[in-house]
């Protein structure tokens, strides 16, 4: 499976911002704009203000001056149920059917409660035989309902939505086009404001993830400590650690970033471990960042060192898949999600 680039507006929703760009449909991002939703807006993934959405929906499109309502919606976490399948080849109404079929055991509640949809990751031809390797995604209806209204009423039209692993992976592959030693096996730690996913690809395909808890703000609430500040100005003061080189920082400093990276390790060697020990044949070959707590410098060095892995942030190599025009305004890690969600996967 390919990739290719729709003329699109991506929208990845975190729970303390809101990311969106345009893609161009050649393969460009051409506009962008963060902004930062309040507290409680977003619970996990659920919606928990739709109005504060829709404000924050209206003030991106109006920032980053997209006029384009075609939108796609980007959406991870905890509340979204990922499973694999192999299944016959067979025509997209019963392909649709049996997917529905073979995830029900797998849901808390009944089918019906579910916005189910499906993607063909692989053929497999076996002597006379074909099947599909197919991923099979579920999202609660409670859950995703609210987006779609908040996204209507916001000026958009909501097309699809996007898993952001599955964004992720598309974004790989675009890269991997211009890469001399592109990567089949690899890891990418998301790191959020309150949350962080770690995510392993076997063979250029999603495999399992991780979530935790931990996240930039558990770096601010540590400089809070440090410092004695307030949330608001141990946030600042995390943003001003945040720029200065790990070994320029004094010792007390460091003992938090230490803290805090050792964290973010540890979470990742279990999904690394989890990997090798059910794929005996491959390893993980490079470990990529993102999310806007990723920007932290020192952290890719602490990663790789502690890994022994590779480590690259993924805001390095994007920075080409961006117009020159807006690539020096914008903190490129946050947008990652988004960005691969303006592309589709073709035959």
């Amino acid at each position: 499976m390919g990739v290719k680039q729709q003329k699109i507006v991506a929208v990845d929703v975190g729970q303390h911002s809101l990311n969106m760009v345009l893609g161009s449909g050649q393969g460009l991002i051409t506009k962008a704009a963060t902004v930062k939703l309040p507290d409680g807006v977003i619970t996990s993934t659920r919606l928990s203000s739709p109005d504060m959405l829709v404000t924050a929906l209206r003030e991106a499109k109006s920032m980053a001056k997209i006029s384009d309502r075609n939108c796609v919606l980007v959406v991870g976490g905890r509340e979204v149920i990922i499973r694999y399948f192999n299944l016959p080849k067979m025509s997209p109404v019963h392909l649709y059917e049996n997917c529905i079929s073979e995830l029900s055991p797998y849901l808390p509640f009944s089918a019906d409660n579910y916005t189910i949809d499906y993607s063909i990751k692989d053929v497999i031809q076996q002597d006379k035989s074909t099947e599909y390797r197919v991923m099979v995604v579920a999202i609660h209806n409670d859950v995703i309902i609210p987006y779609v209204e908040a996204f209507n009423q916001a000026g958009f039209r909501l097309s699809r939505v996007d898993i952001k692993d599955n964004s992720i992976e598309k974004l790989i592959k675009v890269l991997a086009q211009s890469s001399t030693r592109p990567k089949n096996n690899y890891c990418v730690i998301d790191i959020g404001a309150s949350m962080t996913t770690t995510s392993a690809y076997a063979d250029g395909k999603f495999y399992i993830n991780n979530t935790n808890n931990i996240g930039g703000n558990y770096l601010r609430d540590a400089i809070a400590d440090l410092y004695g500040l307030d949330v608001i100005r141990a946030e600042e003061k995390k943003i001003e650690i945040s720029k200065i080189n790990y070994t320029s920082q004094n010792k007390e400093v460091m003992n938090v970033l230490n803290a805090f990276f050792e964290k973010i390790v540890t979470d990742a060697a279990r999904v690394i471990e989890f990997f090798k020990a059910n794929n005996e044949q491959k390893s993980i070959e490079e470990i990529y960042l993102c999310g806007g707590a990723s920007a932290v410098k020192g952290m890719s060095a602490f990663v790789e060192s502690s890994s022994d892995i590779p480590t690259t942030e993924l805001k390095d190599l994007v920075k080409n898949l961006f117009s020159g025009k807006i690539v020096g305004e914008l903190n490129l890690e946050r947008y990652i999600g988004a960005v691969g969600a303006t592309f589709m996967e073709v035959d």
